[in-house]
C-alpha cells in the first residue's frame, strides 16, 4: 500500500486522470465508510461531535502524523513489525477514543 501510494503523489502533477482513478477507486470510499462509522458513533451517543469528517480527519490525522508513518514513506529505518504496527494503532484509537467520548 505504501508503494503504491509513493507512486501515485510521485504521478500527482503529471497523471490528474490516473489519481482521481485511484481517489475514487481507494481513499475516497474508505473515508466515506469511515465518515459513516463516525455518524453512526454520534447518534448512538459514544463519542461527542457533530460533524463525521471532521472526526475522521482528526483521526487520519492522529494516524498519519506519527514518525513511524512518516519514516514508513519515506522507507526510512527498518520496517515496522505487525506487533508494533498494532501497538501504535491501538495507542493512537485508545487516544482517539478519550478525547471523543461522552
Amino acid at each position: 500500500a505504501i508503494q503504491m501510494y509513493r507512486m501515485m503523489v510521485s504521478e500527482a502533477a503529471t497523471q490528474p486522470d490516473m489519481i482521481k482513478m485511484f481517489y475514487d477507486a481507494g481513499p475516497k470510499p474508505v473515508r466515506a465508510m469511515v465518515d459513516q462509522m463516525m455518524a453512526d458513533f454520534i447518534k448512538r451517543k459514544a463519542i461527542r461531535g457533530k460533524d463525521p469528517q471532521k472526526l475522521r480527519q482528526h483521526l487520519m490525522i492522529l494516524l498519519n502524523g506519527t514518525e513511524m508513518h512518516m519514516h514508513r514513506l519515506l522507507n526510512m529505518g527498518k520496517k515496522p513489525t505487525r506487533k508494533e504496527i498494532d501497538a501504535q494503532a491501538i495507542e493512537l484509537a485508545e487516544m482517539f477514543i478519550a478525547a471523543t467520548m461522552n
